[in-house]
């Protein structure tokens, strides 16, 4: 899948400016982490970051089965981006490395500057590096470079609180 098929495809089924920000947000994370020297193929993931929630067209419960379903019918997906779809929730157990990275990513996306805007925008809230240390800190990824993971991302884009 290639990043335009997948933000044209996400236009016509989820077309959702929360999923946009989000999206731009984990291939940012995405583009950092490969950056750190994680070894990830940046054209495999990138893509995801638009098609991962589309699920959630259909139902907020267990959207990453949904969204595997509609992508399923429309693309060949392959063992890593089936792993990436279904497992980016904090709650999940991704099996390979890229699910892992990818995990990753959609939760720190939660903390970048225009997603943090977003919230406060929207929804009036605010994260903090303590919520993301606590959230995100256990991940197996975050152990090698959570603390410069943090630093990088506090200096290109989270906004000052």
């Amino acid at each position: 899948m290639k990043i335009k098929e997948a933000k044209e495809f996400e236009k016509k089924i989820l077309d959702d400016k929360w999923n946009l920000i989000h999206s731009k947000s984990i291939i940012k994370i995405l583009k950092l982490l490969k950056k750190e020297g994680y070894s990830f193929d940046l054209d495999l993931l990138a893509p995801l970051a638009y098609v991962h929630d589309i699920g959630k067209a259909v139902s907020d419960k267990d959207h990453a089965i949904h969204s595997l379903n509609i992508l399923g019918k429309k693309f060949e997906l392959n063992k890593i981006e089936k792993d990436c779809i279904l497992n980016h929730g904090s709650s999940s157990s991704p099996v390979t490395p890229e699910g892992e990275i990818f995990r990753f990513a959609d939760g720190l996306s939660l903390f970048t500057k225009e997603s943090v805007n977003y919230f406060i925008q929207v929804e009036g809230i605010k994260k903090t590096k303590v919520e993301l240390l606590k959230l995100y800190g256990k991940y197996k990824i975050a152990y090698k470079s959570n603390r410069k993971i943090l630093e990088m991302l506090e200096k290109a884009y989270l906004k000052k609180v």
